[in-house]
C-alpha cells in the first residue's frame, strides 16, 4: 500500500511538490524526494536525512508527532491528512524487527543515531554489562528488571530496539572501534539466572576476540571510582562530527 499527496510549501519561491510515504518497500515509487528536499524535511522534524530516506524506502517509519509536523510543513489538511496519519500508524505496526520507538524518549533514538554514525565508541557501566555487549537473554532480563514499570511498555519491543542497535553498531562497515569497560561486580551479579550470566560471560570473551573491540574489567577494590553507580558513553566522530 502506498499513497502520495501534492502540497505547495508555504515559501513563495518553492514549487508545488509531492510527498510520498510508503508502507511497503516492495512497491514502485513514482515520485521521490530529492536530497535537498529530504534535508528540508529532516530539519523540520529535527532529525537526520537518513530518517526521511528510510521512511521513503519503506524500511523505517515516522513517529506520530514527526508525521504530523511534516504534514503541517507541506500543508496537508482535511481528509487527506487523516488518511496519512492512519497509514502512518499502519506502517509503524508493520515494521518487522523494529520497536515502536515512540515508546522511548526521543533522546534514546538520538543516541542510537549518534552511535550509528560514530567512528569509535566507549562504554562504561557499573554492576551490569554495557547494553551493546549484552546477549539477548541478558538484555531481556535487565529490561524486565530495571526499566520503567509501566503497562504501556512492551519488553519485547524494547528488546528489539536494543538488538537492532547492537546490529547497527557491531556489524557496521567499516568496523567501529569499540571499548567496553565494566566493573568486576558485573561478572558475578546474576541477572535473569545463572545460565543467562554464564552465556553472557562467554559472549564477552568472544567479543574481546574481535580485532576492533576491547573488553576491560575494573577491579572492585579500585578506590574512589568517580563513576560508581553510574554509566558513561563516549563517541568519537573523527572529522565528521554532527
Amino acid at each position: 500500500m502506498s499513497w502520495s499527496a501534492s502540497a505547495t510549501a508555504s515559501r513563495s519561491l518553492e514549487k508545488p511538490r509531492r510527498v510520498q510515504l510508503s508502507t511497503s518497500s516492495s512497491l514502485p515509487r513514482k515520485i521521490r524526494l530529492t536530497s535537498s528536499e529530504q534535508n528540508d524535511a529532516a530539519r523540520e522534524i529535527g532529525r537526520k536525512q537518513t530518517r526521511i530516506s528510510r521512511a521513503e524506502n519503506g524500511v523505517g517509519s515516522l513517529a506520530p508527532e514527526e508525521l504530523a509536523q511534516l504534514l503541517d510543513f507541506y500543508g496537508v489538511k482535511g481528509d487527506m491528512r487523516a488518511t496519512a496519519l492512519a497509514l502512518g500508524a499502519q506502517a509503524r505496526k508493520r515494521q518487522r524487527g523494529r520497536t515502536y520507538t515512540d515508546q522511548l524518549p526521543r533522546s534514546f533514538e538520538r543516541l542510537a543515531d549518534l552511535q550509528a554514525n560514530a567512528m569509535a565508541i566507549g562504554f562504561y557501566e557499573t554492576g551490569i554489562v554495557p547494553g551493546l555487549a549484552q546477549t539477548r537473554d541478558y538484555a531481556k532480563a535487565v529490561i524486565a528488571a530495571f526499566w520503567w514499570k509501566s503497562p504501556e511498555v512492551d519488553v519485547e519491543n524494547l528488546l528489539s530496539f536494543r538488538i537492532d542497535q547492537q546490529r547497527r553498531v557491531l556489524q557496521a562497515d567499516p568496523p567501529k572501534e569499540l571499548t567496553f569497560v565494566l566493573t568486576e561486580t558485573a561478572l558475578d551479579q546474576v541477572v535473569g539466572s545463572a545460565e543467562v550470566l554464564r552465556s553472557q560471560l562467554l559472549h564477552l570473551l568472544q567479543l574481546g576476540e574481535r580485532h576492533n573491540a576491547t573488553v576491560q574489567i575494573m577491579c572492585r577494590d579500585v578506590p574512589d571510582n568517580p563513576l560508581l553507580g553510574g554509566g558513561l558513553i563516549t563517541l568519537d566522530f573523527g572529522d565528521a562530527a554532527p
